[in-house]
């Protein structure tokens, strides 16, 4: 199982061997540059928004989930001056391409859920976030289904 080496007609050493195939080196293309946040900005934006949460624990099959909807709003004003970005559709599309802004939401209706279950342990979220802009304010939705986990009894 050796490795073989060959000369290619531009002078570049190309090696092969079992299960390599030769392929030319192609040059990614560069994007046009993608506006990111400033680190921080998420936060700020979260700090001042208005929470608004609803949920309940109901069955689901065999055992029980709690099945809440968290909305965050803040108004468009005051993001404005945060972002500094004036045209709604351009600021929307920075916003929802924000992963740490929607993992901020997510915390705050994960939050959200634990107070409405008490001492009960849950399990892994299922989540659905989504942005938009309604009536002069950023709404951020945030969807949320998460299996209440039943302690098991030991027997020894």
């Amino acid at each position: 199982m050796g490795v073989s080496s060959s000369k290619t007609p531009n002078s570049q050493r190309v090696i092969a061997g079992p299960g390599l195939a030769r392929s030319p080196l192609r040059v990614a293309k560069r994007r046009s540059p993608r506006q990111s946040l400033a680190p921080g900005v998420e936060i700020a934006i979260l700090d001042r928004a208005t929470r608004l949460s609803e949920g309940e624990v109901r069955p689901a099959g065999d055992d029980e989930a709690y099945f809440g909807s968290t909305m965050l709003t803040i108004e468009l004003r005051t993001l404005k001056r945060l972002v500094r970005i004036k045209d709604e559709t351009e600021l929307l599309a920075l916003l929802e391409g924000s992963v740490r802004l929607r993992i901020l939401a997510m915390r705050a209706a994960r939050e959200e859920a634990i107070q409405r279950v008490g001492h009960r342990r849950i399990g892994t979220a299922d989540v659905e976030t989504s942005l938009s802009i309604h009536r002069e304010a950023l709404c951020i939705d945030v969807d949320i289904e998460i299996p209440l986990v039943h302690d098991v009894a030991k027997h020894g």
